[in-house]
């Protein structure tokens, strides 16, 4: 009994603790100089807003990162992560995307077929069957030894979305591959069998003729190195592949001054005066990095999506 009680105290006390340092940083957050700012941008961000760099810079006034963030802040990893989204978004909608070397992932794409996108901390769900009902109709009467009537069974099949496995979704000009990291499964989506597609907050689900339906859930991370912008890089790359012009670039007039290399436009400002600059290809490491940690996740996932509150809870 007093073991029981020394381990709901030491509970009690981890609770609090645990509290206490949300808070803090919460506090933090919001003590911290730039906070307006990262509500402007995570504003952006949340309503699909898509804009080169530059022109979020100027949009929001800063001319001079070091007048707005401290250095290694949370503000300022939370702006730049949210910034780089915005900024990926835009390239991905008017610049050609280049292909990817499927070899590095060991796909086995079949002739002619071309990898363009990867999205990693993707779940799949797959509709099934999960309980059949079987009810009773008719009429039966019995007379001592004589019964006489009808009697049919009726069947009632409940469909729910299913986890199948966490891994990563491949894109290439001829379909969606999926490849799990946890369980191995493997499923594969033709582009041209795909009747329609539904959006859904935090995931996407795929028609077919005649098969299964497969829901993909994007995972939301509550770090800035982890941000992910996984719906919306499904549908601008989806959409371009649909419409074979993957590989032109799509330039906007509003754009015009802003449009030019990806590997050009991004540089936080001050930084390039500084003792340590931020060149471009410490973006591209600092990208790469983030890839990299959310390519070694593996956690069990918890069903968020609407649609599968709906299906698992009928009632």
């Amino acid at each position: 009994m007093l073991t029981l009680g020394i381990t709901f105290g030491i509970c009690i006390v981890i609770i609090i603790v645990a509290r206490v340092t949300a808070k803090s940083r919460i506090k933090k957050l919001n003590d911290e100089p730039g906070q307006e700012y990262v509500r402007q941008i995570q504003a952006m961000f949340e309503n699909n807003v898509s804009k080169p760099i530059q022109q979020i810079y100027m949009e929001l006034g800063i001319s001079n990162i070091e007048d707005v963030f401290a250095k290694m802040s949370d503000n300022r990893a939370w702006f730049n992560s949210y910034s780089l989204a915005i900024a990926d978004r835009y390239y991905l909608q008017h610049k050609p995307i280049g292909p990817i070397d499927h070899n590095q992932y060991k796909l086995n794409l079949k002739t002619n077929e071309v990898l363009y996108f990867r999205i990693s901390g993707t779940n799949l769900y797959e509709e099934k069957v999960t309980r059949r009902d079987i009810t009773y109709s008719g009429v039966r009467w019995n007379n001592e030894m004589l019964r006489a009537g009808t009697l049919s069974l009726i069947s009632h099949e409940i469909k729910n979305f299913v986890i199948q496995d966490f891994g990563s979704l491949n894109i290439t000009n001829e379909r969606i591959i999926f490849i799990g990291r946890q369980k191995n499964v493997v499923k594969a989506i033709n582009l041209d069998d795909i009747i329609t597609y539904n959006l859904f907050q935090d995931g996407v689900l795929v028609l077919q003729p005649n098969k299964n339906a497969y829901l993909f859930k994007f995972e939301k991370y509550e770090e800035p190195e982890l941000l992910q912008d996984g719906l919306n890089q499904f549908v601008i790359v989806l959409s371009r592949i649909l419409k074979n012009n993957q590989d032109a670039s799509l330039d906007i007039p509003e754009f015009a001054n802003f449009d030019k290399d990806k590997d050009n436009t991004y540089q936080e400002s001050s930084e390039t005066t500084s003792s340590e600059p931020a060149s471009v290809e410490d973006i591209k490491e600092r990208l790469q990095e983030i890839k990299n940690k959310i390519s070694k996740l593996h956690e069990d996932n918890i069903a968020l999506s609407e649609i599968i509150k709906r299906d698992n809870n009928p009632g």
